[in-house]
């Protein structure tokens, strides 16, 4: 990730990238009584991209989520990763946890290197999730769900090639 050059893309159904992801986290979600709840539209395609990478964005924003519900009291404890296309040439990736949700002030600061919330963090998880989605041409954000908890949401676009077999469909 810190190293330059040429990432190894590919075309990947991100559906089975999120279920590759669970299977990654099985034991810490075990471990945290944490269901993973999918809820992936049925026109999302598949994504031109480097696996690793998107599997790092989302085990990291996954884990975070897990770690934001230890030690609150929450009567349902899962974790919703949701994706849709917000348009046509768009993903849309967004993994809400039903924690505590993030302050003010941390807001503004989630994705710069070296900050953390966390009593042992290093800071980096979110910065390099960002440099990742930004190196892809998207965009990430989090902020609070008015229903409690986080939301963490990341919009990537869809290879321009793909963009036109799905309109000729």
């Amino acid at each position: 990730m810190l190293v330059k050059g040429a990432r190894d893309q590919e075309e990947i159904d991100l559906r089975r990238l999120v279920e590759e992801v669970s299977l990654l986290l099985e034991h810490e979600l075990e471990e945290e009584a944490v269901s993973l709840r999918l809820d992936i539209a049925a026109d999302v395609p598949s994504l031109r991209a480097s696996r690793v990478e998107l599997q790092q964005v989302l085990v990291n924003l996954i884990a975070n989520g897990l770690e934001a519900m230890r030690g609150v009291d929450v009567p349902l404890r899962e974790i919703t990763v949701r994706m849709d296309r917000p348009d046509i040439q768009h993903v849309r990736v967004s993994v809400r946890d039903r924690g505590a949700g993030l302050s003010e002030e941390s807001l503004g600061k989630l994705f710069d290197p070296f900050f953390t919330t966390k009593a042992k963090g290093m800071g980096m998880g979110l910065a390099i999730c960002r440099s990742t989605i930004e190196a892809r041409g998207g965009r990430i954000g989090a902020r609070n769900y008015a229903g409690g908890g986080a939301v963490f949401e990341f919009i990537l676009p869809i290879d321009a090639e793909i963009v036109q077999q799905a309109g000729a469909r």
